[in-house]
């Protein structure tokens, strides 16, 4: 039997849907008969994802991290309960200055790990970058390994990059793409940019999507109330008030249509929410319980990131694993990013607007009754067949 080592900071960490990824392509590894050693740091309890713990993806083995309990405390000041944005956004552009290149930044110091010569492959997997730090390490001492890079979102070219890192992060950055012998993207739009920003790689560069962990396939709900269900985080760069004030000024009824909101949320966004008779906020649920959560809906919503960013949110593929059609509203209709949503037909994709919203509410009504076979190309066993041909 063949063995991978597979490092990620991102295992058991709860609401991070890096660890979906992860778990779901080693959950389609050991499917396809790979045995896989997974290294991954233990969080705090809080910020442990019971589920995943219990899942026993692969053989786990958690390093302990001095400062991590810390510098989470510091994380979770500032994410959903800071009241000042202002101040949060401070506290968290410090953190990026302090701690290099993420709050795991310690790890590659406590790492060890014998028998490097049993395995036929490395893959390291991100967010955090740290993770690849660590790769190269093992790299390092054991030359001959393939490695294949795993990068859920770039680093350089991150619209959460600060500007006065950026030369740094590219340094580090090309140095770790220089010594891959594969290097994963899971946006097919991030990938052309990365191909475009280094040349020099570009043979070694690959597309391939994230995978769903579920397969959601549910009988259709009674429509006499359309749930549209959003999960994730909340963002200043994601705009849920037009859906909003769409509902709104079309005098929909809250017994007709109710916007459900699963995830962390600052408190003056919240505050604002609420102010709607249609819409639900629950706090973020540990995965094992969006199960539930997504087959519940009539319609899931999706939420582009700001302009010109080449990021898919993960919460898209988990949406793909299910039969329920997909709202889709974005800044632009004519970016990479819609060109690809536009390619199912479970998604409906309008410019996120209040006149296209409504123009087009039949349409969103329409959708909301049909059902869709989950998409087998995200699948946990497909995703790694596309990782293994890399091999």
């Amino acid at each position: 039997m063949k063995k991978i080592l597979f490092i990620t900071t991102a295992y058991i960490l709860r609401n991070s849907s890096a660890a979906i990824r992860n778990n779901s392509l080693v959950k389609g590894l050991v499917d396809s008969g790979y045995e896989v050693d997974v290294c991954s740091i233990e969080w705090p309890t809080d910020l442990s994802s019971p589920f995943f713990e219990k899942e026993k993806n692969g053989n786990i083995h958690l390093d302990q991290l001095p400062n991590i309990m810390r510098i989470a405390k510091i994380k979770q000041s500032y994410t959903p309960k800071e009241s000042n944005k202002w101040v949060a956004r401070l506290r968290q552009t410090l953190k990026k200055l302090l701690f290099f290149p993420d709050e795991c930044y310690e790890w590659r110091k406590v790492f060890k790990w014998d028998n490097l010569g049993q395995y036929d492959c490395l893959i390291s997997s991100s967010d955090h970058k740290e993770s690849h730090f660590v790769g190269l390490k093992v790299k390092n001492e054991m030359p001959t390994i393939p490695w294949i890079q795993i990068w859920g979102d770039p680093w350089s070219t991150d619209v959460n990059t600060l500007p006065c890192m950026k030369s740094l992060i590219a340094h580090y950055e090309s140095k770790l793409l220089r010594k891959a012998d594969k290097v994963v993207y899971v946006s097919n739009v991030t990938m052309r940019e990365m191909q475009d920003r280094y040349p020099q790689y570009k043979n070694k560069m690959f597309n391939i999507p994230r995978g769903f962990y579920f397969e959601i396939n549910t009988p259709l709900h009674d429509q006499s109330c359309i749930r549209i269900v959003y999960t994730g985080v909340l963002s200043y760069g994601r705009d849920p008030y037009v859906l909003l004030n769409a509902l709104k000024k079309m005098n929909i009824s809250p017994q007709k249509c109710i916007v459900e909101i699963y995830g962390n949320i600052p408190v003056d966004m919240q505050e604002q929410l609420e102010a709607y008779p249609y819409i639900k906020l629950h706090e973020s649920v540990d995965f094992e319980y969006m199960q539930d959560v997504l087959a519940s809906a009539s319609i899931l919503l999706y939420l582009s990131n700001k302009k010109g960013s080449s990021q898919i949110p993960g919460k898209l593929f988990d949406y793909m694993g299910t039969n329920k059609p997909i709202l889709c509203l974005v800044s632009d209709t004519s970016e990479p990013t819609s060109m690809f949503l536009k390619q199912y037909k479970r998604c409906l994709v309008l410019r996120n607007s209040e006149s296209s919203i409504m123009s087009n509410w039949e349409n969103i009504v329409g959708l909301s009754k049909n059902g869709f076979l989950p998409e087998d190309q995200f699948s946990p066993k497909t995703i790694a067949s596309q990782v293994l041909e890399l091999l």
